[in-house]
């Protein structure tokens, strides 16, 4: 991915899914621990939890439209695991964005961790309406 240029897998372009019903969606969900109000409420709500542990490979997931997205309520989520993955993503048509729906800034420090949401636009919204 080239940022304004699109992203590709195998010199073919990609693009996130066009999944909008939360009950139909696949998403990594991670935070059960730190926010088990919050990660179950919106459990609840879509079809299948994929967990793969590695927050880029999930991010280029949501880009190429093999998950429809990807959430991490931690907070310790550092720029250095996902800058790539979210180039990837938003190149690819899809949003990231903090747990309000802001844009998602990294700190100077390479150490301090960051929430993210990152989905399909259609989907965008309301998974940040129930992480509220």
């Amino acid at each position: 991915a080239i940022r304004g240029r699109g992203a590709y897998l195998d010199r073919h372009p990609i693009h996130v899914s066009g999944v909008s019903l939360l009950e139909e969606s696949a998403m990594s969900v991670y935070g059960r621990k730190f926010d088990p109000g919050r990660v179950q409420e919106i459990g609840r709500k879509i079809r299948r939890w994929r967990l793969l542990g590695a927050s880029a490979l999930e991010l280029c997931y949501v880009g190429c439209g093999r998950i429809d997205g990807f959430i991490d309520v931690r907070g310790t989520l550092r720029v250095t695991d996902a800058a790539a993955g979210m180039l990837v993503c938003e190149e690819a048509g899809g949003t990231v964005s903090d747990l309000e729906g802001n844009a998602l800034v990294f700190p100077d420090e390479v150490f301090a961790g960051r929430s993210l949401v990152a989905t399909n636009s259609v989907l965008h919204n309301k998974v940040i309406e129930y992480l509220r």
